[in-house]
């Protein structure tokens, strides 16, 4: 463990890989330059030049592209990013809950009962409350499911 270092900060410490930390840096860079790339990419093309300039300095620039960048993809490329994070997050908290690196919401059976119960609503349900139920039903199936685990 020649990579690792303590890091102390008053009463707390916690060890740093440095290793990881450039992994980490390195998949941080991608990403942004994945979302500079996104952003440049559309019906109305731009430079990733143009659109760093958008994002740095709004003020100064052509208004049509501003809200092209600001209004309509930027919203769509951050929403992206956090639905991935809450994916990357669930997987994290169910692989740790249940103390297996390989465990999958399939493997375990847990897609399988939300399955199961959104044709469960859809069958018995949906004509008494409205099909905007059956997401929530599925979601109940999986909770279920989990808990039965």
């Amino acid at each position: 463990m020649a990579n690792a270092y303590s890091l102390r900060i008053g009463m707390l410490s916690c060890r740093v890989d440095s290793c990881a930390c450039l992994w980490n840096l390195a998949l941080l860079g991608v990403t942004l330059v994945t979302i500079l790339l996104v952003l440049s990419r559309g019906a109305v093309p731009l430079s990733p030049w143009e659109v760093m300039h958008i994002l740095l300095a709004p003020h100064q620039t052509i208004e049509g592209n501003a809200f092209i960048v600001w209004e309509l993809r930027l919203p769509r490329v951050v929403l992206a990013v956090m639905v991935g994070g809450a994916l990357a997050l669930s997987g994290l908290i169910l692989q740790s809950l249940v103390r297996n690196p390989l465990a999958s919401p399939d493997l375990l059976g847990v897609t399988s009962g939300a399955s199961a119960a959104a044709v469960a609503f859809l069958s018995f349900g949906a004509g008494v409350l409205g099909q905007h139920w059956m997401p929530l039903a599925a979601i109940a199936g999986a909770w279920g499911t989990a808990l039965l685990i």
